[in-house]
């Protein structure tokens, strides 16, 4: 059995985005700054939290955007969404002057910090019971409900369940999706969801990373199948909810056909007596970061070794992820 416990933890390394994290918090910073000098965000309550991938650890080189929740406790019932958004637009557009630099989305305001290569989006949020009220894509339809700190907390937990191995699992399972399918819907968040409910389905412990990520792939397939075949995918922040995407019947059976090819790939590659060919195998899955480099590197004495005998093949990947439509806040 080929693990190549090295290259995995090299592979990890690689898409860390270690040095977008200090613009992410100067970035985020200057945008919750800018809401809390404000009178009326001040009386709403506003009491910010960060969100997404990059909160819950599981971001991969690199950063592009930062998300802030805007929870607005004290929020009165009469406040809309398009006067809230509208407020929010108007606070950050003085706050931030400059031509393009301040942009109203479906459902929170975006703030480009170009000099950073980033971007923050501001997400205004009314409580709602036992969750949280953001609005609707298209503002005019109100509101809908979300849940992006339960996200993180059963993140920490799965983590937690499998000794540190799901976080890291969830990387290599974002950059596998960027690899197979660049900028293609759907994105790095339902991969992620998709991986929480394959793990959810393990029935015991794996010893390496390298397993966990072929059993992965062939968790997240199953779950995928299901979909296909007209079974919902739960939220898993919001139990009894579908988990809402914005993509097409076709992209959906785009990435189940990418990750099938790529999880039969990585089977052969674990069993494989030829550790070369083995790293080849997961080389090809994993595929390059935003930089250009591999991300899977090979063991020294690979270097000079012969094309890959597997057959597998990747598609161009991508610099960023795309962000999608929805379930963008949980």
């Amino acid at each position: 059995m080929a693990v190549l416990t090295q290259q995995f933890s090299d592979a990890l390394t690689l898409i860390e985005p270690d040095a977008d994290v200090a613009s992410a918090i100067k970035a985020r910073q200057a945008v919750v700054d800018a809401l809390a000098a404000d009178d009326q965000f001040t009386n709403w309550g506003f009491d910010p939290v960060l969100i997404g991938s990059y909160k819950r650890h599981v971001s991969i080189k690199r950063i592009k955007d930062v998300d802030v929740f805007c929870r607005l406790r004290n929020l009165p019932e009469g406040v809309g969404p398009v006067d809230l958004l509208g407020h929010t637009l108007a606070v950050l557009t003085a706050a931030f002057p400059g031509e393009d630099l301040v942009t109203l989305q479906g459902r929170s305001v975006q703030v480009t910090f170009p000099e950073l290569d980033m971007y923050v989006d501001a997400v205004p949020a009314r409580p709602a019971g036992g969750f949280w009220e953001i609005p609707c894509k298209d503002p005019g339809d109100g509101w809908e409900s979300t849940n992006p700190e339960q996200l993180t907390q059963l993140s920490t937990d799965m983590n937690e369940k499998f000794d540190g191995i799901y976080v890291p699992t969830v990387k290599l399972m974002r950059q596998a999706r960027r690899s197979l399918r660049g900028d293609s819907k759907p994105g790095g968040l339902f991969i992620e969801c998709v991986t929480y409910w394959a793990f959810d389905e393990f029935k015991g412990e794996f010893g390496s990373q390298a397993e966990y990520f072929v059993e992965a792939l062939e968790g997240a397939v199953r779950v995928l199948d299901r979909h296909i075949a007209g079974a919902p995918i739960e939220n898993p922040a919001m139990p009894g909810n579908e988990l809402r995407v914005s993509a097409s019947y076709g992209d959906f059976i785009a990435l189940r056909d990418a990750f099938c090819q790529a999880a039969e790939s990585a089977r052969r590659g674990l069993a494989d007596d030829d550790h070369c060919e083995a790293a080849r195998t997961f080389r090809a899955i994993l595929g390059q970061d935003s930089l250009g480099e591999w991300v899977f590197q090979l063991p020294e004495d690979c270097e000079s070794y012969s094309e890959s005998r597997s057959g597998f093949a990747v598609l161009p990947g991508a610099d960023q992820l795309p962000a999608g439509d929805s379930p963008r806040f949980g």
